[in-house]
């Protein structure tokens, strides 16, 4: 258990306070995600509240993209500590360590918090999960799926810095070192896509591409025989959605993909999918 502090106060999370943060996810429906988190533990930012009881209370989190919006997830409150602000609290603690406009994909209980602090939306994502059959190879282009290595992953993140996400090199270069994560580059050379697990879902993302030919490619050839899968793609992606819900990959849900301090700031079409919605 990492260190507590006096009631109600905000720390910093570490690596010992992961299994205090899977705790709180999965009391919270998320499940035990703890391939993510142990990242954003490791890589990014994370900040909590103390349960009286033990574990924490409530949770956020920020991942910092130099040249892109920032992304916060992990926006957690326990069942018991609800409409005591802890969740303001905790995200306007995050929007003052970031740098820069910030992003975040909202669940129904975050959405009313992050629009009374000043967030805008500015897309919708929609959350694809299924099983996805060998079959849907068929019919696409034969891309090559391997583990990821330095020269892959570099040019994933070559691409993914172009789509405007800023530079992911650290987030995207852990996830690819995750077990059983595998990535594949397009013949072309514009486009590229990463699986990795988290539990027992396969997610399927990020995925960049120039043409929705060359993201329906990549994302055939990363999520073909997945039993469990799980791909995130805006609400202009329409070819990608619809292959998804063509294969299995039915829409679960929707989320409002919210900006703040953002401008005129934009998602590019090119990033046809999520990481993960904590990751951007």
């Amino acid at each position: 258990m990492g260190r507590v502090t006096p009631d109600g106060a905000i720390r910093r999370l570490r690596i010992d306070d992961l299994a205090a943060f899977s705790d709180l996810s999965e009391s919270r429906g998320w499940g035990r995600p703890s391939t993510r988190w142990s990242i954003v533990l490791r890589h990014a930012l994370a900040w909590g509240i103390d349960h009286p009881d033990g574990g924490l209370a409530g949770t956020v989190t920020l991942c910092s993209y130099p040249g892109g919006p920032a992304v916060l997830g992990g926006m957690l409150v326990a069942a018991d500590q609800e409409r005591r602000g802890l969740g303001s609290r905790l995200v306007e603690h995050a929007l003052a360590a970031a740098d820069g406009p910030v992003l975040l994909y909202a669940t129904a209980f975050g959405e009313p918090v992050y629009r009374r602090l000043g967030f805008v939306t500015a897309e919708t994502m929609h959350v694809h999960i299924g099983s996805c059959p060998i079959t849907v190879r068929e019919n696409r282009r034969d891309l090559t799926v391997q583990p990821p290595d330095g020269r892959g992953v570099d040019r994933l993140i070559e691409l993914d810095r172009a789509a405007g996400s800023g530079d992911r090199a650290v987030i995207l270069s852990a996830l690819a070192g995750t077990a059983d994560a595998r990535l594949v580059i397009h013949p072309s050379g514009h486009a590229a896509g990463l699986s990795y697990w988290s539990g027992d879902l396969l997610m399927i993302g990020p995925i960049i591409a120039d043409s929705d030919d060359e993201a329906i490619d990549v994302a055939a050839a990363l999520a073909a025989g997945a039993a469990h899968c799980r791909l995130d793609a805006a609400t202009c992606q329409e070819a990608l959605r619809e292959w998804c819900t063509s294969n299995g990959l039915d829409e679960d849900r929707t989320a409002p993909g919210m900006t703040f301090g953002a401008g005129g700031w934009e998602p590019s079409v090119r990033r046809r999918t999520l990481a993960s919605q904590g990751f951007g």
